[in-house]
């Protein structure tokens, strides 16, 4: 099986349930893990969808009652509501934790190796360069005035000096909106890959899972055509390769075409189970399985799919120490953070 996005974060999940262990044997995961879209509390985080629109029709100011907000919101055309959808930030939607298959916070899951399917023979975990841009407009902040925000958000207390020391301190918009898609980039995709890697490879007691990692690098040069070039190797970038469909290929340059090939040759290999090993000896690589990718992943041992429409080897990890470790307490945090509202919210409700 494999998914992109959304698509990986559910395969996430699916290796990570128990219920579904024995299905799979291999599994490609682009651009996302269990933590890109973590389990969340329909109580909590169900309430920001409904406040929403709530807020966009002006009913959160009056004195109506939840269920008759709800009401309301039923008699307003469906395209009003879309309307209203894309005004604002909201959010991703995320897996719920029902007590039926997601007991718990998969924010730690994720680093439990004995939670991932032991039948599990090969895996393929990958990224693109530039994989918060097309967040700009949602998720990220885009000019100073919404700094701060995005910041406290992001940056548990007491890690403010070592957050900017990483990242930088923005003086201008445009240095914002670089800033923060390379926060996103950082937190909701290269973490959670990198954290899903650590934890399959320290499995024990079960045959050692096969690991394969790649970075896509190769914006399309039709982007220059549609004056999106900003976009770069953008979420979602390697699709048009992977699949290699009519549309796509007329999109792409010849080297893009061969490029799209080879991509497509190993996600097939893969599917077959002639996985990274084949493939890379076919590209003069001597190796693309790492037996520990370690905190920083200095080893020369991941595919990278070049801006030059190469197959190179490349660093497994693309997050040195300090990064991984601000995430790593932001994802503490934000899971301690989630579980006070819950507590809250119980209390409330029993009241």
């Amino acid at each position: 099986m494999f998914g992109e996005s959304a698509g990986a974060a559910s395969i996430g999940h699916h290796l990570t349930i128990s219920e579904h262990h024995g299905q799979f044997q291999q599994a490609i995961l682009q651009s996302g893990a269990v933590n890109t879209m973590p389990a969340g509390r329909a109580q909590i985080e169900g309430q920001r969808y409904f406040n929403h629109p709530c807020n966009h029709f002006g009913l959160m100011d009056s004195a109506l009652s939840g269920a008759q907000r709800l009401e309301v919101l039923r008699k307003i055309p469906a395209k009003e509501l879309v309307k209203a959808r894309d005004r604002g930030k909201v959010g991703m939607f995320t897996p719920t934790i029902e007590n039926v298959l997601i007991h718990g916070d998969s924010r730690e899951w994720i680093h439990n190796p004995s939670r991932y399917d032991p039948e599990l023979k090969s895996i393929m975990l990958g990224d693109c360069r530039e994989e918060g841009q097309t967040f700009v407009t949602t998720l990220v902040a885009r000019k100073m005035k919404q700094w701060s925000e995005f910041f406290q958000r992001n940056c548990p207390s007491g890690l403010e000096a070592e957050f900017e020391a990483v990242y930088g301190i923005p003086a201008t918009d445009k240095e914002v909106a670089r800033i923060s898609s390379e926060v996103v980039r950082d937190y909701v995709f290269l973490y959670p890959i990198h954290a899903t890697s650590r934890a399959l490879l320290a499995r024990s007691g079960v045959a050692p899972v096969e690991m394969n990692r790649f970075h896509f690098d190769r914006p399309l040069k039709a982007l220059e055509k549609m004056g999106l070039e900003f976009l770069g190797a953008h979420h979602a970038a390697e699709l048009p390769f992977v699949f290699g469909s009519g549309s796509a290929l007329k999109m792409m340059t010849d080297e893009e075409q061969r490029l799209s090939h080879q991509m497509t040759e190993h996600w097939i290999l893969f599917a077959w189970d002639e996985t990274s090993r084949r493939f890379g000896l076919s590209q003069g690589m001597d190796s693309l399985l790492p037996s520990d990718i370690g905190i920083g992943g200095q080893k020369q041992e991941v595919i990278v799919f070049t801006e030059n429409c190469t197959v190179e080897k490349g660093l497994v990890e693309r997050l040195d120490s300090r990064r991984l470790a601000i995430w790593r307490a932001t994802e503490h945090w934000v899971k301690e953070k989630r579980a006070k509202q819950y507590q809250v919210f119980n209390q409330s409700s029993n009241l």
